[in-house]
């Protein structure tokens, strides 16, 4: 970004329209945000977070204040699953596993970035359920 936007970018312009160009690109700017000036495109891309990292954020909050801890919920949905396949034993483990195919099956449907993202996180659950075995 030149001086010149620089200077005439104040912090009240945050998010406000623009007749600039893109710092990122060459297209013209729609936002200014934290100094630099950004088309649509670019702008979403800096928001939007990795699906690995949103996967983190969801199991390490909202997931685990909703659900309790991931090893602990592992150990009993196998129980319930249990109960319901009448007799095969299956392992704690195993229900990561399960959840996977379950969003493998999904996703041969219909693409959602959903599947992909608890796709991950079961990864890590099951990752977390290993280490303790």
């Amino acid at each position: 970004m030149s001086e010149t936007m620089k200077e005439n970018a104040d912090e009240e312009d945050i998010g406000k329209p623009t007749e600039k160009t893109c710092t990122e690109c060459i297209k013209p700017a729609v936002f200014y945000l934290k100094g630099r000036y950004l088309c649509r495109r670019c702008f979403e891309g800096i928001n939007k977070e990795s699906i690995l990292d949103e996967a983190k954020r969801i199991i390490e909050g909202v997931k685990r204040s909703d659900y309790g801890d991931p090893k602990e919920f592992s150990k009993y949905l196998a129980q319930l699953w249990n109960v319901y396949l009448q007799g095969k034993e299956i392992e704690p483990k195993d229900t990561s596993c399960m959840l996977i195919l379950l969003k493998i099956a999904r996703q041969k449907n219909k693409h959602k970035r959903d599947n992909i993202v608890d796709i991950a996180g079961y990864a890590a659950v099951l990752a977390m359920v290993e280490d303790e075995e």
